[in-house]
């Protein structure tokens, strides 16, 4: 039994050493996967359930514009400030081919009007205009974005502008994508944006339809269950998608970049499809260890308790299929300390393992949750026991102490008898005595 634990443990920490953050379950999912780089998260436990270079440096295109939203709403979350466009915010859009949202030179648009049009379209004249109106140019508003980045911990990110134009300074990867996502999608004004099919601009002049849905509805393909997308495409970056599922016990987030099948193909979108469609069918968020569960029992040494009781503390959920068996399931617990009267509350005395057909699916520390009562006539008795010599000494000394006590008792009345008896008489002999007279 030991040399199995071992075995799990040494497999389980080369695991952990070339996994990305975040625990990966087995992979059960077999179709091909168009992306070059991707990854499929769930938003409940933080699973990867499927990922491929998610960490590789690549252009991610038009995903940029997520930054960029979520930049502008946490910098200024007045919406309806305007936004008059000027001929620089369009320097160089069309010699990138740069997609546009439609707005002209001259031309005035909210705030809001600017994050549907980057969003939605995934225009760059928007996002051109918003980082003008922020930062007074492009250059200061990716020095934004990149210390948006490194707060969110997206360290394999560099942002050079606010479009997603090809660009060797800017680059990121699957997983900081993912990142970003679920960070933005916290925000109920960017939540709001990527689930909107259709906007109009406050004057009425432009209507965005959202890229994503418009693929699907031109497709003739169902992707209801997709709370909302986001596309990109540039020749060095491919085809791009990050996606959101939002279902009830099915919270998945997909990002895949690097499609460079035929565009057009690539624009079905069907791996997004069919990767949500299988675990949607397949998997479900359940819970393997409720609150009152216990976690670590264990005999505390010279305490009031005999026994201490750890529970979860709160529910352990898990996102598997819905046919897994529970006899796959494996809680070790490992660096036990002796825990005694001297051990403080608060203080580490154990970690735990959760595995998942042999594969770590969650670890932590365990402390004492609970300052304990010591025990002293246990402590005593051990302490007598590994001292003879202390024994001995303390029983001599208590035969003596009792002995003392005993002949202090017998022998007090009679000498306290006396010594009042004498008081006495020397009290009569002063009263007795003649007095001389005072002439």
């Amino acid at each position: 039994m030991m040399r199995k634990i071992l075995k799990k443990l040494l497999c389980s920490s080369l695991i952990i050493l070339l996994l990305l953050p975040g625990f990966t379950i087995k992979a059960e999912y077999k179709q091909e996967i168009d992306y070059a780089n991707f990854i499929l998260v769930n938003l409940d436990t933080g699973q990867i359930l499927l990922q491929r270079y998610a960490d590789e440096h690549v252009a991610v295109a038009s995903l940029t514009k997520i930054m960029t939203v979520i930049v502008v709403l946490e910098r200024n979350p007045d919406l309806q400030q305007k936004v008059k466009f000027t001929a620089a915010m369009f320097t160089g859009l069309k010699a990138a081919d740069a997609s546009i949202a439609g707005f002209k030179v001259g031309e005035e648009a909210t705030i809001e009007d600017l994050l549907y049009g980057a969003m939605l379209p995934s225009g760059a004249d928007a996002t051109r205009a918003l980082a003008f109106h922020i930062a007074g140019s492009e250059e200061a508003f990716a020095l934004m974005m990149n210390e948006k980045a490194s707060e969110l911990g997206m360290k394999d990110s560099n942002y050079a502008n606010s479009s997603g134009l090809d660009n060797p300074q800017q680059y990121s990867c699957a997983y900081d994508q993912y990142l970003l996502l679920a960070y933005a999608i916290k925000n109920p004004t960017f939540l709001k944006i990527l689930k909107t099919s259709e906007y109009t601009t406050a004057d009425g002049k432009h209507k965005f339809s959202d890229s994503f849905r418009q693929a699907m509805i031109k497709n003739n393909q169902d992707a209801s269950f997709i709370l909302g997308a986001k596309t990109g495409y540039e020749s060095a970056a491919g085809v791009c998608l990050a996606s959101v599922v939002d279902e009830k016990g099915d919270r998945l987030l997909f990002i895949g970049l690097g499609n460079r099948l035929n565009r057009q193909e690539a624009r079905k979108f069907q791996n997004e499809l069919d990767i949500y469609s299988y675990y949607i069918k397949n998997y479900d968020l359940m819970t393997l260890y409720s609150a009152t569960d216990e976690l670590y029992t264990f005999k505390p040494e010279y305490t009031v308790k005999k026994s201490v009781t750890i529970s979860f503390g709160k529910d352990f959920r898990y996102y598997l299929p819905h046919d897994f068996q529970r006899d796959d399931m494996e809680l070790i617990i490992t660096d036990q300390k002796v825990v005694s009267y001297k051990t403080e509350k608060g203080e580490l005395i154990a970690r735990y393992m959760i595995y998942y057909q042999g594969e770590i699916i969650d670890r932590g520390n365990i402390y004492l949750p609970e300052a304990l009562a010591t025990n002293f006539i246990l402590l005593f008795l051990q302490y007598s026991t590994k001292n003879p010599l202390f024994v001995i000494a303390s029983l001599l000394i208590s035969i003596l102490v009792l002995s003392s006590i005993l002949l202090r008792r017998l022998r007090g009345p009679r000498y306290y008898e006396d010594e009042d008896d004498d008081e006495l008489s020397e009290q009569e002999s002063e009263l007795t005595e003649p007095t001389a007279e005072i002439v």
